[in-house]
């Protein structure tokens, strides 16, 4: 049985957990009856419980786990499988980590690009909770009201250039 994976809704309050449907020959020759995934809870492996799968059984091979998530934790995860014969052996374990949401930037400068006339912004990058960053967001205010708006236009916080 392969070892279970992080899925795309992987967040701060829960962790989604994926894994591949086993088929023939390796399910023995009969069809899957149900998958038992367990976690360790964040106790580093050294106690599991059950998530899903001994009772009732459970065909499916993602869950969202949404109780029991703290930000920033690494939980793991192991599945099996089971048929008409019983229980297969047990996935190796893999640790999937909720996301963390990164500190407020504390410094920021603007200036003006002598090559093309336009605002050139800064920062120092805060600290990222031990999790990639992979976007900024941001916004300019508008001189003559509270308005802010984000240009993603000119200002995509997801570019390479405003990533590095």
């Amino acid at each position: 049985m392969s070892a279970p994976a992080s899925g795309t809704s992987t967040s701060e309050s829960q962790i989604e957990i994926t894994w591949s449907a086993l088929t023939a020959p390796s399910n023995g020759g009969s069809s899957i009856t149900s998958y038992n995934l367990q976690w360790d809870s964040g106790t580093s492996g050294v106690t599991w419980t059950d998530v899903v799968g001994i009772s009732p059984a459970y065909t499916s091979t993602s869950i969202i786990l949404s109780t029991g998530i703290t930000a920033g934790v690494s939980y793991q995860f192991k599945v099996r499988a089971q048929n008409i014969y019983g229980w297969g052996s047990v996935s190796s374990a893999t640790s999937i980590k909720a996301a963390t949401t990164p500190s407020q930037m504390t410094t920021v400068t603007t200036s003006i690009d002598s090559s093309t006339g336009g605002v050139k912004i800064a920062w120092t990058a805060p600290h990222d909770g031990s999790s990639t960053i992979d976007a900024y967001l941001i916004e300019i205010a508008d001189s003559t009201t509270t308005t802010w708006t984000a240009d993603t236009t000119n200002c995509n916080g997801a570019s390479s250039t405003i990533m590095s």
